[in-house]
């Protein structure tokens, strides 16, 4: 009977692997290696990889904003130092 039980595992993780639940699944499976020893923590699994997401997703978003505020202060510097005859 084991080898059916191991069938219905393969079909399973078949299944996960589609869409962006797949990808979810692949990534906090893959980023965690107790999940995948024990399937029983792939819930918690993929509720930290949601979270990493969300926590990449932020510092990218926050980058985003400071790097227009230095681009803005660059050139007002720029502007400056022209105005003062400065290279």
């Amino acid at each position: 009977m084991k080898n059916g039980k191991t069938i219905q595992k393969r079909k399973n993780v078949e299944k996960c692997e589609k869409g962006l639940f797949g990808q979810l699944h692949l990534s906090a499976v893959g980023n965690w290696p107790a999940a995948q020893k024990h399937p029983v923590l792939w819930p918690v699994a993929w509720l930290r990889q949601i979270g990493r997401w969300i926590r990449t997703a932020a510092r990218v978003l926050s980058r985003g904003s400071r790097s227009k505020e230095e681009i803005k202060t660059g050139r007002e510097k720029n502007e400056f130092f022209s105005r003062l005859g400065i290279k």
